[in-house]
């Protein structure tokens, strides 16, 4: 099990799509400019959402030692699983990324079915803090490429009609 959200800079991260955003339009044809939206979901992710009522447990073992597994499934980017949000708690949530589903595991040694249950709520409830403020930069990184992207469209067609001009304004037939 590894510490989750903190492999990466999710604010780092997100700049970096915008300026993907933008050199992609930046050559992109009139027509493939004709969906904003498009050019958006594309660029922008989708936070994890927990399905808690889907979760189930499994017993393993490792080296002679025997494990409880709660496994929950999630869906959205599991990048963003390992980037750190801007705000955050010294205190990394830890599990485990299979897919999409987020693992849970805790040595089943003298474990009474409240202490492991409360060890599992108090994970869980340790991640859904850091999936809100990994969602909130998420959210927020949408409305502003959603504010820019517009800008950014306009800006590439403009740029190719006056290349269209320039090559009518040639006179020679395009070949």
């Amino acid at each position: 099990m590894r510490a989750l959200f903190s492999r990466f800079d999710l604010s780092e991260s997100l700049r970096r799509r915008s300026e993907d955003l933008r050199r992609s339009i930046g050559m992109a044809s009139a027509a493939e400019l004709q969906d904003p939206k498009a050019w958006e979901a594309r660029f922008t992710g989708r936070p994890v959402e927990l399905d808690e009522t889907a979760t189930t447990i499994r017993r393993t073992e490792d080296a002679g030692r025997a494990w409880i597994a709660f496994r929950v499934p999630f869906s959205g980017e599991t990048v963003l699983l390992e980037s750190r949000p801007s705000s955050y708690e010294l205190s990394y949530p830890v599990g485990e990324v299979e897919g999409n589903v987020l693992v849970f595991k805790y040595e089943s040694t003298d474990q009474t079915v409240e202490g492991l249950k409360g060890r599992f709520q108090s994970d869980l409830e340790k991640l859904k803090r850091w999936l809100a403020w990994s969602r909130h930069d998420v959210d927020r990184h949408k409305n502003q490429v959603h504010d820019a992207v517009g800008g950014w469209i306009q800006e590439r067609l403009a740029s190719l009609a006056r290349e269209q001009a320039l090559i009518e304004g040639l006179g020679y037939p395009e070949g």
